[in-house]
């Protein structure tokens, strides 16, 4: 899914990679508690990401840029024209050339903190109902003094 300069993509659970994290942190944890400091002393950037100068990583990126500008100028012209012909349609559904246009209504969201204060619920009762989460991307252009 992509939405202005955002871009979002599904990422599947990798329980080989999680559990490559989970003994990792247990061998630091127990290293900490040992009073031992890890041999390979990494430095992250000041931005705290890994820098990347591939140069085919840097087009790509390049290229992206460029798409979501020209993305970001469609957008705004479709929305101005689908603002003009929605005022063709005066409140109704309608056919207008090869374009339908449905007219419906969507419920507003449940306020979930109001409904846990008044029936007295608990949010941390809920987190055996959570369902697995999954990981989000999102590519945002980078400042100049970043």
């Amino acid at each position: 899914m992509h939405r202005g300069q955002y871009a979002t993509v599904k990422v599947e659970r990798d329980p080989i990679r999680i559990q490559e994290i989970i003994e990792a942190e247990s061998e630091f944890y127990a290293m900490y508690l040992r009073g031992e400091v890890p041999e390979e002393k990494k430095v992250a950037s000041p931005s705290g990401r890994k820098e990347v100068e591939d140069s085919k990583a840097v087009l790509l990126a390049e290229a992206l840029e460029e798409d979501l500008a020209l993305e970001k100028e469609l957008k705004e012209r479709i929305k101005e024209t689908r603002i003009k012909l929605l005022g063709y349609a005066d409140g109704e559904s309608c056919t207008i050339g090869n374009l339908r246009l449905t007219r419906s209504e969507v419920k507003g969201s449940v306020d979930m903190d109001r409904f846990y204060k008044e029936n007295s619920v608990d949010k941390a009762d809920l987190e055996k109902f959570r369902k697995p989460g999954t990981v989000k991307w999102t590519i945002t252009t980078r400042k100049k003094n970043d």
